[in-house]
């Protein structure tokens, strides 16, 4: 007869299996926008201001399409904890407690002279359609590839905030917008996120379908410093 100890570990084994896949498919994609060669090049001083304006006005496509897109996610999953830290990531963007990120984004653009503009999602950047393409697709993201796009989000986009800082900061631009993603993806949401992961494990979701989500996610994130950096490398104004 089995020992109570190795029952118990023969029980949690899966799951601390498949929460490693998990971190190591984030810490990949952390090192990827960590490492970025925008980064580099930012350090050079060979990225244009207008580049780092471009990269505000994508933002404020992000910001005004990112509340809607959690309440899609929020009303398609089933599981508790999950939906718990949708609603709580949804009220957080919206400002139920506090201003909203929305807002502090249009104080953002405001701060540089850029009016901010609903409607047309490709009215400041072209470079906008792919990400809006993907985000698009969370109405038909099943609960687990909810899951892992959301954790991945919420991993990479304070390590891309940083990655650029330097440059708006160099524009003299509102950064509480970007200050306060910092600190709160990458503390409170990045928590909340990773225990709704776990416990969906534990309750026998695929952990394939999670890094589907999660892969999909990173993807999409490295596109905008990507197309960026190919700018720059090019020496465009």
């Amino acid at each position: 007869m089995l020992l109570l100890e190795e029952r118990v570990e023969r029980a949690i084994k899966p799951t601390r299996l498949a929460l490693e896949q998990v971190e190591t498919a984030l810490i990949h994609y952390q090192e990827q926008m960590q490492k970025h060669g925008l980064g580099k090049l930012i350090a050079q001083g060979r990225v244009s201001a207008n580049i780092g304006l471009e990269f505000m006005k994508l933002q404020y496509i992000d910001s005004t399409l990112w509340v809607p897109m959690l309440a899609i996610m929020k009303d398609r999953v089933k599981h508790p904890t999950l939906k718990k830290a949708l609603t709580d990531n949804l009220l957080c963007e919206a400002g139920a407690k506090h201003t909203s990120h929305v807002t502090l984004c249009a104080e953002f653009l405001i701060s540089k002279g850029i009016d901010p503009y609903f409607g047309d999602l490709y009215h400041y950047s072209p470079l906008a359609k792919h990400p809006t393409e993907i985000m698009n697709s969370v109405i038909r993201m099943s609960e687990a590839e909810i899951a892992g796009w959301i954790m991945i989000a919420e991993t990479i986009v304070p390590d891309l905030f940083r990655l650029v800082h330097p440059l708006l900061k160099g524009l003299n631009a509102n950064m509480h917008y970007i200050d306060e993603h910092i600190t709160v993806d990458g503390d409170e949401h990045g928590e909340w996120m990773m225990r709704s992961i776990r416990e969906l494990i534990q309750d026998g979701t695929p952990v394939e379908e999670i890094l589907h989500g999660l892969h999909l996610g990173g993807r999409v994130a490295l596109a905008v410093p990507d197309a960026l950096y190919a700018k720059a490398l090019r020496g465009l104004p």
